[in-house]
């Protein structure tokens, strides 16, 4: 069954990012940061806390693994600083049997970074105006 479930949420994962580039999901409703998730967490463990101890262990053990499974298939996207990025390159070097210069590394991930620090950055404004406004969903 924990097989199961770990697949479950990769697969969920990857299914999500797909409707989001096909634009069947909007990034605001499905894409949350660290305030969006501490407030998803705690809901939940309180709704579960009303039937058991029980059910807020599994609760809190069904967020850690689909978090840990979204950061993983996160991680792998094509982005310099992720590994992801690095593959690309990797791939990149070996099929063109070309090596890509430290200069350009670190522009790439450089670049990557202001990218994925602009999103996060988006993420948690978006986050903190659920929070304050009272609408998370």
């Amino acid at each position: 069954y924990s097989a199961y479930e770990v697949k479950y949420c990769v697969t969920s994962t990857i299914d999500s990012l797909g409707m989001l580039f096909r634009h069947q999901i909007r990034a605001d409703e499905a894409v949350t940061g660290p305030v969006g998730i501490v407030n998803m967490v705690g809901e939940t463990v309180q709704e579960s806390r009303q039937i058991s101890a029980r059910a807020v262990v599994l609760t809190l053990a069904n967020w850690v693994l689909l978090l840990s499974s979204s950061l993983g298939i996160m991680n792998l996207l094509p982005i310099p600083p992720l590994d992801g990025g690095r593959f690309v390159i990797e791939i990149f070097q070996k099929l063109t049997h070309k090596s890509v210069s430290t200069r350009a590394l670190s522009y790439m991930s450089a670049a990557g970074m202001i990218l994925f620090l602009g999103f996060f950055a988006i993420m948690v404004n978006q986050d903190v105006q659920r929070f304050v406004f009272g609408n998370w969903g």
